[in-house]
This record gives structure tokens, sequence and C-alpha cells, in this order.
């Protein structure tokens, strides 16, 4: 898979485990500890803390995260090279619909939070090589 998920491991809707992992990374990022706990992924994320437990045991089975009960859990090299890949789509889609497509400033982020799981990287690199050099009309 191109998302960088193992097909041999557990399946999980690669959306969620990306939504998961992307919340994970950016409260590690904030945390002095660089420690998420449940309940923060589950108000991020807004979903009760228990539905949050077991998506975090899976994750840890996959490898993405390092989890310790009631102490929280932190990014993989696996988990943050995927969280980062994510993180990397959804800026640069921002960028695209705001800069080039003028979206407003509310309808931007929705919008890229829901392309971020569908485009490619191969599609990103493209945009990105636009949003840097865009062709100009002669």
């Amino acid at each position: 898979m191109s998302r960088g998920l193992d097909p041999n491991r557990e399946s999980i809707a690669s959306s969620t485990v990306e939504d998961y992992l992307k919340v994970i990374h950016e409260i590690c990022q904030r945390s002095k500890a660089g420690i998420a706990l449940n309940g923060q992924i589950a108000d991020e994320l807004q979903l009760v803390p228990g539905s949050v437990t077991v998506m975090v045991q899976r994750l840890a089975k996959m490898g993405l995260v390092a989890y310790e009960a009631h102490r929280g859990c932190q990014l993989t090299a696996a988990g943050l090279d995927i969280a980062e890949r994510v993180i990397r789509r959804h800026c640069t889609l921002e960028r695209f619909l705001a800069h080039v497509l003028g979206l407003d400033a509310e309808r931007v982020h929705d919008e890229a939070e829901n392309l971020e799981h569908a485009a490619s990287d191969a599609l990103i690199t493209e945009i990105q090589r636009y949003l840097c050099c865009p062709r100009r009309a002669a």
C-alpha cells in the first residue's frame, strides 16, 4: 500500500489510522513529556475514551505506536512516517485549495481533511511542484 501500512497487519480503514496518527503526533508535539493521553486523543477526535483505548491498542499491535496503559502513547518510527506523510498531504492540499482555487479559509481545512486520505503521494508531489513553480501564462 502506498501509505505505508503493511497489508499483512490487522486491517483497519487507513483513513482512521491516519487520523489517529496525525492527532497523536500533534498532541506529542505539544506535550512536554512527548506523550499523548487517550483522553486528549478522544477530545481531539471527539470520541469516547473507551473507543480510543481500543484503537490505540490496535495501533500498538500494528507497530505504529508504543502504548502503556494509563501512561499514554507515542508514535513508533513507522507511525511517525505515516503521520508526517498525512500532515504533508494536508498542508499541501490546504495551500493548493487556498492559493490556486481560492477557497475561503473556513472551507480549506475541512476540504483538505477529506482529500488528504485520497491523494496519492505522487499527486501531492506534483501539487508541491506546481505550488513552488507555477506555470505562468505568456
